[in-house]
């Protein structure tokens, strides 16, 4: 059997082999990030560049045992890495396309016809989110091995241009000034009436386009490291990981029961997701768009928060409403029980404590961990519907009285509440990452609000159209 013969045969068995998520070797890597410094590596090792342009590895046919990573070829000819060629061969037989727009707007790559075998016999990773409409010149073809491209439309997820279907075609102008704290953030809103989730930056009061899901959403997670998403469906046990670079589905998992709730630790990208039909808590890992684990319970799990560390979860029983706290460190994960509750609208947690806001009480409860009491009772303002934790106090937004009540962890007590502008049904406080400001938003106000946390003040108000279910927040 002839040399290339073995190299074809080679190539074609890597391209049937399952779907693993790839790596590219340490050397390798290593390289590309002394050439490229902020430069990084998606799960599927696609390599993404400080100015979020890609590059796509392919895997050899046949590896080279080089002791040092050097380059052997690239187009155009004589470029260094830092100058980001369209092609590169290195010496261990690994290469990279660089993903970038043609004229009309599409992703392609090189059209160079006359590149080395290497880079011809190479194949793209299996198991890689391809670019939305990728065009690949037709002596490349063979890279792609069995990676199919999507289309706009495709994986349930389509990109539309902007027209909102919920609308309300009596709203008043009202002027419009970009918020500051929202320059260089994305923002995706669903309502509770729509598939639609609205596309935002901090420049237009109009949506970007819009993303079509498969149904309507009860909660949306996402990671602002990996840019991937987390969507939950009423009554559904299938989510749907979607990435919100390049805005598709690249992934559906299926649960043993419909999911009750979610909480994210954004710490370590994962997602805890409750089903009271499985006795189960799963555990959707972020960064590789996979279930990584499923936490069996006696109690059926329902409402969930989590501690910022990511060691202390909290959850109650939907059978029974009583609180359980578990920490998630070591082998055996034990449910401790610590009370029993009524109609929470949120858990929250540290490693010392958890809390519990009760909307049919308008009540926060404290409770000790470790010695499994409460230790804390507070009346809050009418109808308490989120709360967050952040810098010793709780942010307790309260929409029968329009209000946050902020509650200081060190002093035991009440330190403000601060009304808010009339009109709405406040339903929803989201905080800004990186920042010590937090987003107002709910159902039938004409704005969302920009309330600063240190001083618990609305300092802006910014025209919005729709009324809010959820709200996530990236980096561009």
């Amino acid at each position: 059997m002839s040399k290339k013969i073995v190299v074809f045969l080679f190539a074609f068995l890597f391209m049937a082999s399952p779907a693993m998520a790839s790596k590219l070797p340490d050397d390798l890597w290593e390289y590309i990030k002394s050439e490229i410094p902020g430069a990084s590596q998606r799960f599927d090792s696609v390599i993404v560049l400080p100015n979020k342009d890609l590059y796509i590895p392919l895997y050899p046919a046949q590896k080279s045992s080089h002791e040092k990573i050097q380059i052997e070829y690239t187009y155009p000819k004589s470029a260094s890495l830092k100058s980001l060629p369209e092609v590169v061969v290195f010496s261990n037989n690994f290469c990279l396309l660089k993903v970038f727009k043609d004229k009309r707007g599409r992703f392609t790559v090189t059209s160079n016809e006359n590149l080395p075998a290497k880079v011809r016999l190479g194949v793209m990773p299996q198991d890689m989110l391809v670019p939305v409409g990728l065009t690949i010149p037709e002596s490349l073809r063979l890279v792609m091995g069995n990676l199919e491209i999507p289309q706009p439309g495709d994986d349930g997820v389509l990109v539309s241009d902007g027209g909102s279907a919920d609308k309300k075609a009596d709203k008043k102008s009202q002027k419009f000034v970009p918020l500051v704290e929202l320059s260089g953030k994305k923002y995706f809103v669903s309502t509770n009436s729509s598939k639609f989730v609205y596309v935002y930056d901090s420049a237009s009061k109009e949506p970007l386009y819009e993303l079509k899901l498969n149904s309507l959403p009860s909660k949306i997670l996402a990671s602002n490291n990996t840019k991937l998403a987390l969507a939950l469906y009423f009554s559904n046990k299938t989510l749907e990981v979607l990435d919100l670079d390049s805005e598709r589905v690249v992934d559906r998992i299926t649960l043993g029961g419909a999911p009750k709730d979610a909480e994210f630790d954004a710490g370590k990208d994962l997602v805890y997701v409750t089903s009271a039909e499985a006795n189960k808590i799963y555990v959707i890992d972020l960064k590789s768009a996979k279930l990584v684990k499923e936490i069996t319970l006696e109690q059926a799990p329902n409402k969930i928060g989590i501690s910022k560390s990511g060691k202390t979860l909290a959850f109650t029983d939907y059978k029974t409403n009583e609180l359980y706290v578990m920490r998630l460190e070591g082998e055996e994960l034990v449910a401790r029980y610590l009370d029993k509750t009524s109609n929470l609208s949120k858990i929250l947690a540290d490693d010392v404590n958890v809390y519990t806001i009760s909307r049919s009480s308008n009540q926060l409860n404290i409770y000790d961990i470790e010695s499994a009491r409460l230790n804390m009772e507070q009346k809050t303002s009418v109808k308490p519907v989120d709360a967050i934790l952040e810098g010793g106090k709780i942010y307790i937004l309260c929409a029968k009285d329009g209000v946050v009540d902020v509650y200081g962890l060190p002093e035991n007590r009440m330190l403000k509440t601060t009304k808010l502008e009339s009109g709405a049904f406040y339903s929803k406080i989201t905080k800004i990452p990186d920042q010590k400001n937090a987003l107002v938003t709910g159902v039938g106000g004409d704005n969302f609000l920009l309330f600063d946390l240190e001083s618990a003040t609305v300092m802006k108000k910014q025209p919005f159209e729709h009324d809010v279910m959820n709200l996530v927040l990236i980096d561009k």
